[in-house]
């Protein structure tokens, strides 16, 4: 039983290190967006462990969520890639366009520590 309980409390304290390393990552990218003229709006992840249970290592999460409008999708996209966010779906032109009216969300990789970060879009541009 003991064997158990020390490699839970080793998991809790990796995804605890994790939980803090994406939040400082999600902290950064609002700002960093807003000072680009994107609204964005973190969502799940940290804050929703931070809203609910009052501490970032009570909720395991493996990615980023932020919600932007979708008629920036595509500026907060390049904005992503310039800070060396690589996407994770490639497409090009008119196809892009048209990935982002039928997707409600655009995945990215930080190549550095393969955070997860998915641009979400609301189904109707305000």
């Amino acid at each position: 039983m003991k064997v158990f309980f020390d490699r839970c409390r080793v998991c809790f304290h990796v995804n605890a290190h994790w939980n803090v390393i994406f939040t400082e990552k999600l902290l950064n990218l609002p700002n960093l967006f807003e000072a680009h003229g994107i609204p964005a709006l973190p969502f799940k992840g940290p804050v929703l462990a931070q809203t609910v249970y009052g501490d970032l290592s009570r909720r395991q999460f493996v990615d980023l969520d932020i919600l932007v409008q979708r008629r920036n999708v595509l500026k907060a996209k390049d904005l992503l890639i310039s800070h060396r966010y690589w996407p994770l779906t490639h497409v090009n032109g008119v196809r892009e366009a048209d990935y982002v009216q039928l997707h409600i969300h655009y995945d990215f990789v930080d190549p550095d520590d393969k955070a997860l970060v998915e641009l979400h879009c609301l189904r109707k541009s305000v």
